[in-house]
């Protein structure tokens, strides 16, 4: 099972040195969260920034811009990493559009049988290469504890 430690503050060496030791991945809020932990010493440099979006005052688009979205924007998914998904389906069919397909592909804490989960991701970059709009990328830093990171991106 991979590890997301949510940093919104830099908190006490005492206590983030042993968490960090624990974690696969780190999120923060911001960069200024990156730039206290990179100042106190921290490497966060395969740190993600997650905004939260509760802080941010998002407008609804107006009617234009939501056809423009309805009639080319990209086609996102967000899909946990299994073959009952039919992940690999929709990146096929990917090709017969004139748009963006993004597919970000979470790993589950399980799997039906042992690789599973990575011979599908194997299955569906197979997929996505084949994209006229696309390709694959592998957004993690490589850790002590992974070399794939938790999340797998599509696009």
């Amino acid at each position: 099972m991979r590890t997301v430690l949510a940093m919104h503050v830099v908190g006490h060496d005492q206590d983030l040195a042993p968490a960090l030791e624990r974690t696969d991945l780190v999120v923060a809020p911001s960069t200024t969260v990156l730039g206290q932990a990179h100042n106190r010493g921290y490497d966060s440099t395969c740190w993600r920034i997650v905004p939260n979006a509760l802080l941010d005052d998002h407008r609804a688009p107006d009617a234009s811009q939501r056809e423009a979205l309805r009639r080319s924007g990209p086609v996102r998914v967000l899909a946990r990493l299994g073959p009952e998904k039919n992940v690999r389906a929709l990146l096929d069919a990917g090709r017969l559009v004139d748009r963006g397909v993004e597919v970000v592909l979470a790993e589950a804490g399980f799997e039906h049988a042992a690789g599973a989960q990575a011979a599908e991701y194997r299955r569906c970059a197979h997929s996505a290469a084949h994209l006229l709009m696309g390709g694959i990328r592998d957004g993690a830093c490589p850790g002590p504890r992974s070399s794939r990171g938790s999340l797998k991106q599509l696009s």
